[in-house]
């Protein structure tokens, strides 16, 4: 009978190989995921407009209230809606609902926000 002998330090380093090709592979398929999205899309302005847009809608808007943007054309912007509001661990928190949209590529999606002590809103699990 054959004895395999254990060798921690290949071990390890058949460990980190696995770990560091997989990362890899999670991020090359998250870079494809985002390269579809209408964000992905937008210009450095239109990005910027997005981001203030969701920053008001978490800090300003009560619940079932919208916030959008659109360029001239109506072809690139987003619009938001306060879904629900609560509080979870004592902090206030919202859930938030985001059509995108650039040229006829379109995307819905589903956020939670929370208030931090400090007053910045933040993405919650």
């Amino acid at each position: 009978m054959r004895r395999i002998r254990f060798v921690p330090e290949l071990s390890f380093a058949a460990c980190l190989a696995v770990l560091v090709l997989s990362a890899s592979a999670a991020h090359a398929a998250n870079q494809a995921f985002m390269a579809d999205s209408p964000v992905s899309r937008f210009t450095t302005a239109q990005k910027k407009q997005h981001q203030e847009m969701l920053f008001d809608l978490a800090k300003n808007a009560a619940e079932g209230e919208k916030r959008s943007w659109q360029t001239d054309d109506g072809r690139t912007g987003s619009e938001g809606t306060v879904t629900r509001s609560y509080e979870r661990n004592g902090q206030p928190c919202k859930d938030l609902s985001i059509n995108t949209w650039f040229r006829t590529m379109k995307a819905t999606n589903a956020y939670r926000v929370c208030q931090s002590k400090e007053g910045a809103w933040m993405p919650a699990n």
